[in-house]
């Protein structure tokens, strides 16, 4: 397993790749047999009374990619913000060592008495689980010299940098719109984080008090991505999906970061996922209409991408006019800004979104 992250670049140093040599990813997971422990996927230990996914140990070179971001030296202190199985936690305790220290929190009080379980079991006593809403942190314990979510977040809570050194680093898997989570390094620049790095990620959602209104739902046997979840939207995308879809070709495969900037650019885009008996598994963007009941999706084709519509048309004029006036950006080309919600944003850069949340304004530039 630690080869092939290595081969695909997302193990990078001799740090992380020691530690994932030396915590032993199945022990985390009881139950599952190792040549599936030691595959690059994500494995779901936990499921909501619906079916959908609760938590999971995340896929190993998600994890590698954000521990390499997180640059966890000896001795650091270090908080992480859900703890699922422990093996993350693990991870960082290697990178620590026996002179750092790690405190984990989790929501879950069963998930949280697992973890400690696991940990204890591979020989990571030392590393400190609470049962907690991690959106407060851990105030009796701080400051720490790193801070880290390993669930996905819409919005910062105002205790994690509150808690974090001063020249300390954040790395947080940071939803942007749907369809678009992103893991960003944070360093603090005076009333701000800025970022240092952003990388692609997708991971589970942080729930409690700063759980946002993004989620995934089931619609007519597809998973739909979606910034708003209400009953009356889902209901209407469910109705939407009835019709029959009109196709049509675009001739051309499209050019990689133009879902980045489509996400940035449209509010109301979608990501849609479903396994079709003759493409496989396919992953679809593109916009949605939840008043008029309008979507319009690019699906990938074999001869080059096509357009799905379905319901009102204008969902599909609208992405016709997004797709002519995008400059594809790759994730790994942005800059990302944390202000706090109440703070102007400097009209300075190639800004391509200002997104407002209760605590943050999230300032995302082409870097």
């Amino acid at each position: 397993m630690v080869d092939r992250l290595i081969t695909v670049g997302c193990v990078r140093g001799a740090a992380v790749e020691h530690a994932f040599r030396s915590v032993p990813r199945h022990m985390f997971v009881p139950g599952v047999i190792p040549t599936k422990a030691y595959t690059n996927d994500p494995i779901v230990t936990q499921h909501d009374a619906e079916g959908a996914p609760l938590n999971s140990s995340s896929q190993p070179s998600t994890t590698a990619a954000i521990l390499e971001q997180l640059s966890v030296a000896p001795g650091d202190r270090v908080l992480e913000i859900g703890t699922g199985t422990g093996y993350d936690a693990a991870l960082l305790a290697e990178l620590a060592g026996p002179d750092g220290q790690v405190v984990t929190v989790d929501i879950d009080p069963v998930m949280a008495c697992e973890a400690r379980e696991h940990l204890v079991s591979a020989g990571y006593e030392r590393v400190e689980v609470l049962s907690g809403d991690g959106w407060a942190g851990s105030p009796g314990r701080a400051p720490f010299g790193r801070v880290i979510s390993t669930v996905g977040v819409w919005d910062v809570s105002p205790a994690w940098p509150a808690q974090l050194d001063p020249f300390g680093m954040m790395v947080l898997p940071l939803w942007l719109r749907a369809g678009l989570q992103v893991s960003v390094a944070l360093r603090r620049d005076l009333d701000r984080l800025t970022s240092t790095a952003v990388l692609p990620c997708g991971l589970m959602r942080l729930r409690g008090r700063g759980a946002g209104p993004e989620a995934y739902v089931a619609v007519d046997g597809r998973s739909a991505c979606l910034d708003h979840t209400g009953a009356e939207a889902v209901r209407t995308l469910a109705t939407t999906l009835t019709g029959r879809a009109s196709v049509v070709p675009l001739g051309r495969p499209l050019p990689a970061g133009w879902f980045t900037s489509l996400a940035l650019a449209a509010p109301d885009s979608i990501q849609m996922a479903w396994f079709d008996p003759v493409r496989g598994y396919v992953t679809a963007s593109g916009v949605f209409d939840a008043q008029r009941g309008g979507l319009a999706l690019i699906v990938p084709g074999r001869g080059g991408a096509e357009m799905h519509a379905h319901g009102d048309p204008g969902a599909a004029e609208r992405l016709r006019g997004l797709l002519g006036g995008l400059t594809p950006v790759r994730v790994g080309e942005l800059r990302i800004d944390l202000l706090p919600a109440h703070r102007p944003v400097p009209a300075t850069g190639d800004v391509l979104a200002v997104l407002r949340r209760p605590n943050t304004t999230v300032v995302v530039r082409h870097r």
